[in-house]
């Protein structure tokens, strides 16, 4: 009677692009839980100075910082390293293509405005067209030429070089 079957069963309804990309995010906290970093819900005391030194590291999820609601942010205390993270998925032609702009958008806001040095935007799926993968990675590209005298270095990693990526970040602090 006129009833849509439930979301596993009905693609349009949205339930499958909140999967995928709950997919991808699951995996970048498996990966960060590899090197031993524990993944943490957003609080103040992960953006504030501390009295004491820390040396932890965090994955924080969904971090607010500056209005702007991240997947999420990497935190080194031990060498004051914080790389804000935004994942996109998508397994099929659609409307991600364009939110990918906007993550960038939100990525070099937040990351010059906190002065954190770096940023990622995480990419799987076969789903983004070529044209748009292209535009997005010029637009990083050419905000690391043009820094403004400020430094927020940005990286197009693709679930491919994920792993690796990470293996990077959290032994060596190398972002890029």
């Amino acid at each position: 009677m006129g009833l849509l079957p439930p979301d596993d069963e009905n693609p349009l309804h949205g339930a499958r692009p909140g999967r995928a990309g709950r997919f991808l995010e699951s995996r970048v906290e498996a990966g960060f839980g590899e090197f031993g970093v524990r993944t943490v819900h957003d609080n103040r005391e992960y953006h504030g100075k501390d009295i004491f030194e820390r040396t932890e590291k965090f994955l924080v999820r969904q971090p607010l910082i500056r209005g702007v609601k991240l997947d999420f942010l990497y935190i080194d205390f031990r060498r004051k390293l914080r790389l804000p993270i935004e994942c996109k998925q998508q397994t099929v032609a659609g409307s991600t293509d364009r939110k990918l702009d906007y993550a960038v958008n939100d990525l070099i806001s937040v990351s010059h405005g906190m002065s954190y040095g770096y940023f990622w935007l995480i990419v799987s799926g076969d789903g983004f067209s070529p044209k748009v993968m292209q535009k997005v990675q010029n637009k990083i590209t050419t905000n690391n030429d043009t820094r403004n005298g400020k430094k927020a270095y940005g990286r197009l990693v693709s679930d491919p070089l994920l792993f690796r990526a990470i293996q990077k970040l959290v032994e060596k602090g190398e972002a890029l």
